[in-house]
């Protein structure tokens, strides 16, 4: 088959895995996406609870005036997604020394990250991270071909801007692009100075907006203070947890599970080793040096900020993935045919092994919100019936499926209780007393009522614990009856 073809090939099964469960239901983050996209166009750029900048939100506005359905709002993620595949099979070929060779590294490179698990969960996630990939890889596209002009300098200049735009850890990938440039493409360094000068001049505007999410990020922690190690990873393991999880592929696989540590990890050490003696023995020098930039330098220089501030997680550095695999695809090539070819097998094998994984297991899959809305809706009558949040109000998910719930639903209501202090409790419980069915959800309840006080006010004020409704990723739903209500038998 011509390269061509194989490069079809290739981009057509990146956007077909992506198809695959693009439907599920909006978790958290995704859900308060929707919602603040869905607001009109002069509100999107009131997102102080977002900390991120508000380029994605405006695209996915737009998405939302032709439908609202989870498929449609993923679209453009899953496009950027399959964008970043092809984009790195050309960054292979602009970076080897002939090519033939590039074109079979770029080949390789684009097969493993469009099999790459984490790459295909954040394609089909309502939030920017596929987004920021994208634009990384076309910046060091256009920053690696060998015919550099205005043209590329232009488009390096507005692409990273747009990067800036979409994510704030952003700027790590430009550091690495800088340090790059300065240390390797001496010839390129007033370009790079030019372009960062008009990219920090038109990032000014997200100045103010950035300093007030960051303020209300650091009061959350301080309210909520298990909330931090929700939304970032612990120093000491933050660094091999990225490895390990671009390479086993699901975002949610443990730290501690040794078989998917091994899994991840032992294809890179053992391609790694081997190929660097062959390096050594042949006395020969590769042109690897930007995927070390672009996949070193940005995460560890985000991983020493994240002593200041925590920023990194898998997620925030997906802009590094491509160059992890042009990395392990270039040395592959290096290898003898004998280990190449069994190194490629296996290395494939695994990444569709993960696929099944993530595909067959709900576990992996999100949170299932919209079935819990639907679930709870065909169980129980809305006039006597409330639902209980520890929260300050109502998660996104839960106002997001109401709102698109059947006509024939009405909304059940919802009493919120951050129930941190006693006097939260107290205060804003006794809504449910006209109620004859309480529904408490545990989501996040670790966090706003580590002692249960919602559960020990409802059993004081005449109600019994009958059920735990269970969920796919969300958690227990507690069940609690009025007791003169299950005296009588109705």
């Amino acid at each position: 088959m011509k390269k061509s073809g194989l490069l079809l090939s290739i981009l057509l099964l990146a956007f077909l895995v992506r198809l695959v469960l693009l439907n599920q239901s909006f978790w958290l983050d995704e859900a308060a996406q929707a919602l603040e996209s869905i607001r009109p166009f002069s509100h999107q750029l009131q997102i102080r609870y977002d900390f991120q900048p508000p380029l994605y939100h405006v695209f996915v506005h737009f998405l939302t005036k032709v439908s609202v359905k989870e498929w449609w709002l993923r679209s453009l993620s899953l496009l950027a997604g399959v964008g970043t595949v092809y984009l790195t099979y050309l960054i292979g070929i602009e970076t080897s020394e002939n090519k033939k060779k590039g074109v079979v590294v770029g080949l390789l490179a684009s097969l493993f990250l469009s099999l790459s698990v984490i790459h295909i969960f954040y394609s089909q996630e309502l939030r920017p991270y596929a987004l920021a990939a994208w634009w990384g890889t076309l910046s060091w596209y256009v920053l690696l071909k060998r015919n550099q002009n205005k043209t590329t300098q232009l488009v390096f200049t507005i692409s990273s801007l747009a990067g800036i735009y979409t994510m704030y850890v952003y700027p790590f990938l430009l550091f690495s692009q800088a340090a790059y440039v300065f240390f390797h493409t001496k010839s390129l360094w007033k370009q790079m100075v030019r372009s960062l000068g008009i990219i920090a001049l038109f990032s000014l505007p997200l100045a103010p907006l950035f300093f007030n999410q960051l303020h209300i990020g650091t009061q959350l922690r301080v309210q909520l203070p298990g909330w931090e190690q929700v939304v970032s990873l612990p120093q000491w393991k933050a660094l091999p947890l990225v490895g390990v999880k671009f390479l086993s592929g699901l975002d949610k696989v443990s730290f501690s599970t040794v078989l998917s540590s091994i899994y991840a990890i032992g294809p890179l050490i053992l391609v790694g080793a081997l190929s660097m003696w062959f390096f050594l023995k042949k006395k020969t020098s590769t042109p690897i040096a930007p995927y070390l930039y672009w996949f070193g330098v940005s995460i560890l220089t985000a991983w020493l900020v994240s002593f200041i501030v925590p920023v990194i997680q898998p997620k925030r550095v997906l802009f590094a993935l491509p160059a992890m695999y042009l990395l392990i695809a270039y040395m592959a090539m290096e290898l003898p045919v004998r280990y190449k070819k069994t190194f490629i097998v296996l290395f494939m094998i695994l990444q569709v092994w993960m696929i099944g994984s993530y595909w067959t297991k709900p576990a992996n899959h999100r949170e299932d919100w919209r079935g819990a809305v639907t679930t709870l809706h065909a169980q129980f009558p809305t006039d006597s019936t409330i639902i209980v949040f520890g929260s300050y109000e109502p998660f996104a998910p839960w106002i997001w499926y109401e709102r698109t719930a059947p006509l024939k639903f009405r909304t059940l209501p919802v009493a919120s209780v951050r129930s941190v202090t006693p006097q939260d409790v107290e205060k804003n419980m006794p809504t449910v007393l006209p109620y004859t069915h309480v529904l408490v959800f545990d989501y996040l309840r670790d966090l706003t009522d580590p002692s249960r006080g919602i559960e020990r006010w409802l059993e004081s004020h005449g109600y019994k614990g009958v059920a735990s409704l269970d969920t796919t990723n969300i958690g227990f739903i507690r069940q609690y009856e009025k007791q003169q209500f299950l005296s009588s038998g109705q």
